[in-house]
């Protein structure tokens, strides 16, 4: 919306009053002469009448008495009697007068009547305006208490470099978009929740970022608390919390994780289904070459239903896919402070530790022994264990994954730091534009006829917008990735952008966090960063049951497999989870979704669109440390039997999507292709899904199905 009275709406309300007051003016001098006038009409009116009805009566004496001498008096009669006529004319003429008189007087009260619904229109106006800007300023107020106390973290990280490197202007580069679209659409994001907070006092309103991204972005190597995920949240909860909003901002990050296929097209089952801004860390895994992950990723966002905003940081792909994302009704950044060939690099305006011109002694905690020879966290001494780790609170004895391609404490705290101050400058722009006024062109017309407002009406108007730009993306033209190209190209865009249902094994996730996989939701408590006091679910690796052959049984959620519990509780909370589905158990099935996945994640419409795709993930071993009894999705098929059905329907071949054997998922097909019909025994959307492992001993390990 364009700015044309920085001050607020206050002028316009009132050059609106003025004018209803001389409207009024006007108005009450017509109806005074209209009155005076119709009055005197109506006294001369009958002032004639009573005249002429003597004139009349004289008129019959005057025939009456002098009827011998007719001839005589034959032309003043006449006379008479045509005078008489054209007094009565005239008087039948003066009656037609009174009415218009009269009916223009109604009309007159009916404008009164509208003038004085104006009135109440602009009581109305008068009185919301004084409510926004009365809580305007206390939410103002609130927000530079919250502000000073933030500002006094930055002072105690970074010092004398606070004003330098953490002012507005540079916070706010410090993202980047194609143009300034991404962020009105991040301000409305943040404006649409400022509203209900304030118009729904009873309802816990959240702003939620989630952090996605490799194992560096989950922090390992730190503490939990030492992750940029962890140090955002408690960077911008305060001035979130001042406006009524509670900010998370959830680490899910995980160990050598991709962003896709399966974790792009298991979105919502990972991340949630309530994102305001999600956020890409998988430059390490995903690699520089192909940018066919960065674009399923992207689209998947753009499709997911809560429209997040897309911020990345790190990918060489974001210059050249941004644009068309942002064009086609997406928010999409760029983290320019992390890439010195892309952007500023924030880090190269730190001293450099190892300069003996430098005293490191009188350097902030989080400038010391950060920057070394140019680079950060590496060479002498500023990549030493000693400066580039901080586990020495006595939290932890020993913390693992201290390795070279993990970021260290500092790393991560300029991250949050920076993305949080980023936000929270964009915050702070939201709010201010609650004391915009629509622009007026040069004819006298308004641009924009919508007032900012703490209004139902203005939050639906801002809804409006989200939903036009949700319309605007679904409808425009997805690019082309070759992974869903050949055997998968009429699936190519329903790959991309309808909606998946996955059950998805690994932590962190929602589906497993809020009892939607497994039915049974627990009782947990929000710890900070994304972690909560959930506890495991499933059977551990060497602590599985006994087959039961009697009937089929459901695939195993087994965890534990590599003691990757056995850590300090303050380090990671991801973990791979798998579903095991072994060769003793003979038929094993599972029908997916299951009824809190569909109240969960399937809607009416996805029915009606629903394809019939099943896709199942395998899992990933570190440095291909495969267990002995591991079997794939294609050894399992290639045998003469029939190893796995789908609603009865042998699967006889599968097309593998993936880079390589970290992210292989198959997309499974039948004699007929790559759907399958929906299921008569169990209804609509479900489908019953069996495997069956032929090898001795062998076992399937798989992290995830995904049916669309």
């Amino acid at each position: 919306m364009t700015v044309s009275n920085p001050s607020g709406t206050g002028g316009t309300f009132r050059w609106r009053r003025v004018g209803v007051l001389l409207i009024l003016a006007v108005c009450a001098i017509i109806y005074i002469r209209n009155e005076d006038a119709v009055t005197s009409m109506m006294f001369d009116v009958e002032h004639e009448q009573e005249q002429e009805h003597r004139g009349v009566i004289d008129t019959k004496d005057v025939i009456k008495n002098k009827t011998s001498g007719a001839d005589v008096q034959h032309d003043n009669q006449e006379q008479e009697i045509k005078n008489t006529k054209d007094v009565l004319g005239d008087i039948e003429n003066s009656k037609a007068d009174a009415d218009v008189g009269q009916e223009q007087e109604i009309h007159f009260k009916d404008d009164l009547g509208d003038i004085e619904n104006s009135i109440v229109v602009a009581d109305v106006e008068h009185e919301q305006e004084i409510n926004t800007k009365e809580v305007l300023q206390d939410l103002k107020k609130r927000t530079a208490g919250a502000r000073i106390e933030i500002d006094k973290l930055i002072e105690e990280d970074y010092g004398q470099f606070k004003d330098e490197i953490f002012n507005k202007e540079t916070m706010m580069k410090a993202l980047k978009s194609p143009t300034n679209l991404s962020f009105d659409r991040l301000q409305r994001r943040i404006l649409i929740k400022i509203l209900e907070a304030q118009l729904r006092g009873d309802q816990d309103i959240t702003f939620n970022w989630v952090v996605a991204g490799h194992s560096s972005a989950a922090g390992h190597g730190n503490l939990f608390k030492q992750a940029y995920g962890y140090i955002l949240e408690q960077t911008a909860r305060p001035v979130f919390e001042a406006l009524g909003i509670t900010f998370y901002a959830r680490n899910y990050g995980m160990s050598a994780a991709r962003s896709g296929p399966e974790n792009a097209l298991c979105m919502t089952a990972v991340y949630g289904l309530e994102l305001d801004i999600l956020s890409w860390d998988f430059a390490m895994t995903d690699g520089r070459k192909a940018s066919d992950l960065y674009n399923i990723w992207s689209q998947r966002v753009g499709a997911h239903p809560s429209s997040p905003i897309m911020v990345s940081y790190g990918s060489v792909h974001a210059k050249d896919i941004h644009g068309g994302l942002e064009k086609a009704g997406m928010s999409v950044f760029e983290a320019a402070f992390v890439d010195e060939k892309n952007g500023d690099l924030l880090a190269a305006r730190f001293p450099n530790s190892d300069d003996p011109k430098v005293n490191v002694t009188e350097l902030p905690r989080g400038v010391k022994y950060y920057r070394c020879g140019g680079h950060t966290e590496s060479g002498e001494p500023c990549g030493d264990n000693l400066f580039k780790w901080a586990d020495d609170e006595g939290l932890c004895e020993k913390v693992k994954s201290k390795t070279k391609w993990h970021n260290g404490w500092k790393d991560h705290l300029l991250k949050g730091r920076v993305s949080a101050l980023f936000l929270i400058e964009n915050v702070l722009e939201a709010l201010s534009k609650l004391d915009e006024t629509p622009s007026v062109a040069s004819d006298g017309v308004e641009s924009d006829n919508v007032v900012p407002s703490i209004s139902e009406g203005y939050l639906n108007y801002l809804y409006s917008l989200e939903a036009s730009d949700k319309k605007s993306f679904m409808s425009s033209k997805p690019p082309r990735v070759p992974l869903f190209e050949d055997d998968l190209e009429d699936l190519h865009n329903a790959f991309l952008r309808s909606n998946t249902v996955c059950r998805y094994s690994s932590l962190p996730s929602y589906t497993r966090y809020e009892g939607i996989m497994t039915e049974n939701p627990q009782e947990i408590k929000y710890v900070g960063g994304g972690r909560t006091t959930y506890q495991d679910e499933g059977v551990q690796y060497f602590k599985q049951p006994e087959p039961k052959l009697d009937s089929p049984t459901e695939p195993l959620l087994v965890y534990n497999l590599t003691s990757d519990r056995e850590i300090c509780e303050h380090e990671k909370f991801d973990f791979k989870d798998y579903f095991g589905i072994r060769n003793e158990d003979h038929w094993v099935k599972t029908i997916i979704p299951n009824d809190s996945e569909t109240e969960a994640f399937v809607s009416n419409d996805d029915l009606e669109k629903q394809k019939g795709v099943v896709t199942v993930c395998e899992s990933f071993f570190y440095w291909n440390n495969y267990p002995q009894n591991f079997v794939s999705i294609h050894d399992v098929l290639n045998t003469n039997e029939t190893t796995i059905r789908v609603n009865d329907v042998p699967v006889t071949s599968y097309t593998r999507i993936g880079r390589n054997a970290d992210s292989w998922c198959y997309v499974l097909a039948n004699e007929e292709g790559y759907t399958f019909p929906a299921s008569e025994k169990h209804g609509p959307g479900k489908y019953e899904i069996q495997f069956k492992v032929m090898k001795e001993g062998g076992s399937l390990y798989l992290s995830s199905f995904i049916v669309f």
